[in-house]
């Protein structure tokens, strides 16, 4: 069980946009984490849930990324990096911000 601020919290990983819930819960494997809760990504226009991150054994330099019937490949650099938590609100300004200019 991981437990983080009291909202909501929003990171731009790679292509994707990933929301984390205040709880999240997951059960820890050897490779993976399985039956996650909590967690989203956004793909396309939909926010599904994401159910599984695995990495191979031994690791290389892919994560493994499964939401509904979808397995995405997501280089390991993306997670070397803390990346700051955003509201919604916040994200939303900076997108619009971003294609003003």
């Amino acid at each position: 069980m991981v437990e983080l601020e009291k909202q909501p919290c929003y990171v731009q990983l790679d292509e994707y946009l990933v929301s984390y819930d205040e709880l999240i819960l997951g059960t820890l494997k050897l490779g993976s984490i399985t039956n996650l809760e909590g967690v989203r990504v956004k793909w396309l226009l939909l926010w599904l849930k994401l159910d599984e991150i695995k990495v191979d054994l031994p690791p290389n330099d892919n994560i493994y990324l499964q939401f509904g019937l979808v397995n995405k490949k997501v280089d390991v650099h993306q997670f070397q990096t803390i990346h700051s938590c955003s509201s919604r609100h916040l994200w939303m300004f900076k997108i619009g911000a971003q294609s003003v200019g």
